[in-house]
Formats: structure tokens, sequence, C-alpha cells
């Protein structure tokens, strides 16, 4: 299932004292699906020829040559380089800058096949070529690379007759040869890397405005195009008006064999399964989108912090909840905080001037969740029409140029005309988030005709400047405020005409925080953001093959350690039986004839299976209910992916009834 999907850039190199540098590549290759093989002639045009030249080369390349552009050999050595995966190739007495390296390498798919797990990014695949399609990443090392950030492409891809090939930049032609079918790409702008992708594809077009919209989809599901190709154009629409032109002339959804959910400059791959979801259409098509603006023209600096998770889950994600509503905005405010309690400890946490790239839930919390709410906290600081104008000065003024957080918080500043000092130092640059309460609240009056409220908010350690919002409610008024909490503590008066019936802090949880326990129904994500998890079945099921998967599919890593048992805080269990009444929130209740009722829906334990989130008396529980084992197997790659809810029932793997209790205390919270 994609949920926030990613973008995928080239592998960081550290750089040697001698890495050359690489301007231009002029790429000719050649697939062969029923080996899984590629041969690759890279023509590259170095900044200046050296006596001695290094750069690096994937490992699985076999280097078959390398020569000046005018057919003289050079003498090359492949040595082992401190970046896995890759190796460093030299080559002494050149006396060109255009060198010509002939290389070959084996990208089979395995016996059997792997899927890639989106919590784990480290697992991902770097490069596939079979029967199905090829897919080969800049990760693989497909092409030398050296010490430049950026280079332009040129790629001409022959592929087999009936199979059509995508990668950066525009398509500038497709010919027939006696090899099969030569398709040449052009990258003329600077990129990070470059993509191959090919299959069996047809192609489907439309256009917004000069710029052509493509999907490239497997034959069984050419029916999608047309809703894909539609919506593309409607993203395109709406983010020009945003935040100007768009980049490039191309845009293309491309399908894939592998379950991937990528971002590249012109087009996004996104795998068979992913494209079959009736919502991707109105979701994660439209932030893969918005990724040619943030993250695929406007670079992100990565010594610095990836900022454009963080900002396209904002302007796409948070934006389409913000169409549905104020309480779907407010939902997935929630969610992104709750997230950064649930997966983000003190041990794991870190700034985003440090984060890269998400590689597991907590990262996503912080990278993708933190960094969405600060540029949620800059807007509020700052006005929307500030806000606004900022982004698209920084889309247009650092198109094709690396961009730091700083450079987009110097733009708040000027566009905005407020100083942002400190913020960030402390929202970047540091980690943590605050810790806020509300404490000595006092209801004076009625003097003069008014009412006061005195109250005092205090934070922990270590200590944020930030505006709280103040929410105050009368029988017939809503009065909102702000208040500069700069330290530990500081104290309040607020009048009234009519006499207040309560005061919330942050009700709209439109500040970044670390929220407090009480505030959070139990979640999903409690369970699998405790390291120590651990599953376990119970009666009938505990000998069924289903529920054994399930079992050592969500449990820790490490849980069947010694002693993990006893130092475990959450816990699933698997049975065929229901909570104690008692122990359920009122969104499930046991009806006459003693049948589970989960919102609304009773439950078919012969033909479902239900999860609850709970709390235990040692910690987060997850309650999984099913009389039939077979319903079990499927839940092993879902579960994850459903963090965010309380309750849940399936049916066959399916999906049919998803909610979160309701919370009704919040110690941020105070009724007169």
């Amino acid at each position: 299932m994609l949920t926030t999907p990613v973008i995928l850039c080239s592998v960081a190199l550290s750089t040697p004292p001698s890495l050359a540098t690489v301007s231009h590549h002029e790429i000719d290759a050649i697939l062969f699906p029923d080996t899984g093989r590629i041969e690759v002639k890279d023509s590259i045009d170095l900044t200046s020829s050296q006596v001695e030249t290094t750069l690096y080369i994937g490992s699985s390349m076999q280097i078959q040559s390398v020569e000046e552009s005018e057919g003289r050999k050079l003498d090359f050595d492949v040595d082992p380089s401190e970046q896995p995966g890759f190796s460093l190739l030299r080559w002494t007495g050149a006396v060109s800058s255009r060198i010509v390296v002939r290389c070959t390498a084996d990208f089979a798919p395995p016996a059997e096949g792997t899927e890639v797990e989106r919590e784990y990014q480290a697992m991902e695949i770097a490069a596939r070529i079979g029967p199905s399609g090829a897919y080969v990443s800049p990760a693989a090392g497909w092409y030398p690379s050296g010490a430049e950030e950026l280079a332009r492409f040129s790629v001409a891809l022959t592929v087999p007759d009936g199979w059509l090939s995508v990668s950066e930049g525009r398509r500038v032609s497709e010919t027939s040869t006696n090899e099969g079918t030569r398709i040449e790409h052009s990258a003329d702008f600077p990129v990070d890397g470059v993509h191959l992708c090919a299959g069996p594809y047809v192609r489907g077009e439309a256009f917004q405005g000069e710029t052509r919209v493509e999907t490239y989809f497997f034959e069984a599901d050419t029916s999608l195009a047309p809703t894909y190709l539609q919506a593309t154009v409607g993203y395109l629409e709406r983010y020009e008006k945003l935040y100007g032109d768009y980049p490039f002339t191309r845009f293309a959804v491309v399908e894939n064999f592998m379950p991937t959910g990528y971002g590249m400059p012109t087009f996004t791959l996104l795998g068979q399964r992913v494209v079959r979801l009736p919502f991707i259409v109105r979701t994660s098509l439209g932030h893969e989108v918005l990724h040619n603006w943030w993250g695929n023209s406007v670079y992100v600096d990565q010594s610095t912090g990836n900022w454009c998770e963080g900002l396209t889950s904002y302007c796409a994600d948070y934006a389409y909840k913000v169409d549905l509503g104020p309480a779907a905005a407010r939902r997935y405010r929630k969610d992104l905080l709750k997230a950064y309690a649930d997966y983000v400890s003190l041990e794991r946490d870190m700034p985003l001037a440090e984060f890269t790239g998400r590689i597991d839930l907590a990262t996503r919390a912080i990278g993708y969740g933190k960094a969405a709410m600060v540029f949620h906290m800059m807007r509020a600081r700052i006005g929307e029409e500030a806000f606004d104008r900022s982004l698209r000065w920084v889309a247009e003024a650092h198109r094709w140029r690396k961009t730091s957080w700083s450079d987009f918080f110097d733009a708040f500043e000027q566009v905005s005309g407020r100083s942002l000092e400190g913020e960030l130092e402390q929202w970047v640059e540091r980690p943590g988030a605050p810790h806020i309460s509300i404490e000595h609240v006092e209801l004076i009056g009625p003097v003069s005709g008014s009412h006061r409220i005195d109250l005092e908010i205090v934070q922990r350690e270590p200590v944020f400047s930030i505006d709280v919002p103040v929410r105050i409610t009368t029988a017939d008024h809503v009065i909102d405020r702000s208040v500069r909490l700069d330290g530990p503590s500081t104290r309040v008066s607020i009048s009234v005409v009519n006499r207040p019936e309560r005061v919330d802090i942050d009700p709209g949880y439109d500040i970044f925080r670390r929220m407090h326990p009480a505030e959070m129904e139990p979640t999903l994500s409690q369970f699998f953001g405790d390291p120590g998890r651990t599953a376990e079945a119970y009666g009938a099921l505990r000998s069924a093959d289903g529920a054994k998967a399930l079992v050592a599919a969500i449990s820790a890593p490490d849980a069947s350690g010694e002693g993990r048992e006893q130092d475990a805080r959450a816990k699933a269990l698997l049975t065929s039986k229901t909570p104690y009444p008692e122990r359920l929130p009122p969104e499930a209740v046991y009806d006459g004839s003693g049948r589970l009722s989960i919102d609304g829906h009773v439950l078919d334990p012969e033909n479902e299976a239900c999860v609850l989130a709970l709390a235990g008396p040692a910690g987060p529980e997850l309650h999984i209910i099913t009389a039939n084992p077979e319903q079990l197997a499927p839940l092993g790659r879902k579960l994850s992916h459903y963090g965010r809810y309380s309750f849940l029932v399936f049916q066959s793997g399916r999906n049919v009834v998803k909610g979160n209790w309701s919370v009704d205390y919040s110690p941020l919270s105070y009724g007169f």
C-alpha cells in the first residue's frame, strides 16, 4: 500500500581528493531482458583533462574498455572504494576531456520474487532487468560519476520490439533497428542522476498547455490511463497557479512491475498494485507531480537536510485534506503529532538538518511529519499570502540549484518583512519538540461587565519559543488568541464579556509538540512504535500457519531474543475471543445476541478479522480477532500502514472498516 511516496535521488557519494567532474553524459545502452544483461557505452565530458582520472562506477559493472573519443584506448584499473556498492575506476594518460567508457552488468531477477518493504528503504532494489520489465537506478552505478552534484544527460536505450522506455527528460525519437527499438531521451537540464525504466508498455497521451502528459501502462491496466491523464493535467494546472510554470516539457506516469512509489524529474514510477488502487489518483499522484517543483527541479542540499519530503507532504497531502474541510485538516495535523509521539523516542530523535531520507517509521515521522508542521507554523507566523509568495519565489529563483532549509527561511523573512531569528535553529538544527502544559487556571469575575481568565502555560526543557494558540469558548462565542511562550512558563490574562465555559491550548494541533498520552486514543502506531513489541497466538490459532506468519511479520525483529518477553511493553494477541465489554470504548459494543459491533459493523469472525488497539495494563495492546486463520495471512504486510487507526475490520485482506476511538479528555483543556 502506498501511503507517502518517496523521491528517489542518486546516491550521495563522498569525494576522494582526485575525483574528476563530469559535466555531460551521452549514453547508448542495450537491454537484454531474457538474460538480465545491460550493455552501456557512456561518452562523458570531463570539465578538464587530468594525468590521472578517477570516477565512481557500480561494483556490479564489468568494465570492457576506456578510450578517448578518437578511439585511443587507455589503461585502467578498478579498485575498491569506501562506498558500499561502488568501485573506483581509474585511468591515466588521457589528453582529451571526452572519454568513452564501455561496461556491462547482469541485473537478472532472483529465482524467487522479492518485494520491497517500504518501511525499510535501505533494502531497495537498485536494478532489475527481466522479461517483465527493467528498472535501473543511479544507485546501481550503471554509468561513471564523479565529484559533480549535477550533470546533463542524453540517453539512447535499445529495447526489444514491443517495449517502450522512459528516462529523465523528453523523448527525442524512436527508431527501429536490427536489435530492437532505439529510443532517445534528453535531460537538457542539470540533474543528479538518471534512471532507465522499460517494459511492454502501452503509451497514453494528453496535453496541459504545451506540456505532454503520458502514461506508460501494461496492457492489463490501459483502461486506467484516461483517469490518470485527466488527474495529472489537473494537478499541473493547480501547481502552476501556485508555484509558476511547470519546469519540464513532459510528465509521465509509469507502471512498474515492482511495488514502488518513486518520483523523478519528468515522471513517477508506481507499482502495478499501486496504480490499481482507486484512491491513488486523488492522493499520491498529486504528491508525485508536485515533486517536480520540490526536489526534482529545486534540488535538495542534502548536507543541510532534506526539506522536500516535508514540503511536498504539506503542499500536497495536507492541502488535499484542507480541500475536504477544517475537520479533515485538523485530523491530519493530529496524526502527524501522534506519529512523532508513537514512533520517535528521545533516543531515536534527530534534527531535521540530519534527515536525508526515510528508512523507517521514526525517520518518516521526523522528515515528513515534523518538517510539514514546521512549514505549517511558518505559514501561520508570516501569513498565508506571504507564505505562498515565498514558495513561488524559491521555486523560480532556485530552479536547478541545490537548496537548503536556510534558503526557505531567508525567503520567508524577505517576503514577509518579519524577523524569524532563532526559528531555523530550534526547528531544524536541533532535535526535539516542545512539551507544553496548562497550569494555575483561575476564573475571576464578573468584574465591570467582564470575566478574566488567568492561566499559566509551561513547557519542559528544552525550551522553545512558540506562538501558542489559546481558545476560549463561551455559550455563544469562540475566541481565538495567540500567546508567545519564550521561556519555561508564561502567565497570561484574557478578558471576555460572557462567562467562559472552557479554555483549550492548541485545540487544532497547529504547533509541533510532543503530545500528552491522555490526548491520544490507542492506535496501531503505539504498538508498531515499540521496538520491543511482541505477538502471540492463542487457542486454536496457535498452530495455524496464517497466525504464525502474522506473528513473525508484526513482532519486532529481535522480539524472539532471550529475555525480550519481559522487556516488551506492546503486545499483539491473536485470538478468536473478543475482549471483555468493560475494556472496550463506546465505538465497540456487544449486541443482544453477544456479537461484537465495531462502529456499527457487526463482526463476522468466520469471514473477517478485526484489529482493536487498546490500552493494556503493561502497555499498548493489539487484539486481532478471528475464528478463521486464513483471514490472518494477508495482514502481515498491511497492518503497519494503518498506524493512525484504532480499529480495523478486514475481509480476506480487504479493509472494510476503519476508524478511531473518541478522546474525551485533554490535559490542555480546562472547563469552568
